[in-house]
């Protein structure tokens, strides 16, 4: 479901949904170093599924696996470089 290396997988999944960030209480984390900046989370459900236009047409192989759908993000820079007519 998520295409993670099998190294990656664990005991247990945890998966947020949009609007929620993991993590334990503020007072157990030193966000000084932000300098009032935002966080940013990683692996949400939310974020897997991603909108990416490409600056040059796709090869025929690429532009089928787009049009089949089920595109990720991670899956961007495969698209960017073998993915591209230059």
């Amino acid at each position: 479901m998520f295409d993670l290396p099998i190294n990656r997988e664990g005991e247990i999944v945890v998966i947020s949904d949009g609007g929620t960030c993991i993590g334990t209480i503020p007072s157990a984390h030193d966000l000084s170093a932000l300098g009032g900046g935002a966080l940013r989370t990683h692996g949400g459900i939310a974020e897997s599924h991603a909108r990416f236009i490409p600056s040059y047409r796709l090869n025929d192989t690429y532009a089928e696996r787009a049009a089949r759908g089920g595109l990720r993000n991670f899956y961007i820079f495969d698209f960017a470089i073998n993915g591209v007519v230059i």
